[in-house]
């Protein structure tokens, strides 16, 4: 008998997504460290996540995964990857 399992997941659900953005510049201090101050803008959206997963169980102490997921929204849409490993007693 074999040890070997997968496991999937679909997350999703409604987010609010605040951005910050640069607006125009207020002042500029001097010097070699001098910096830029720059007026602050913030925009509020309702975004949908989405999360899907993966995970392969290889026996009873060890399972390696990947995650995609994303945040789609009127604003700024994103999205991103993610490797990851499991070690301990998993169960199943």
């Amino acid at each position: 008998m074999s040890d070997t399992r997968i496991f999937t997941a679909l997350k999703t659900g409604l987010s609010m997504v605040i951005f910050t953005y640069r607006g125009d510049l207020i002042s500029v201090t001097p010097g070699i460290f001098g910096y830029a101050t720059y007026q602050r803008l913030n925009k509020v959206t309702i975004g949908f996540p989405l999360e899907v997963q993966a995970l392969y169980v290889g026996g009873k102490k060890y399972g390696i995964g990947v995650s995609l997921f994303g945040n789609i929204n009127t604003v700024n849409s994103f999205y991103g990857i993610t490797l990851y490993q499991q070690f301990g007693r998993l169960k199943g």
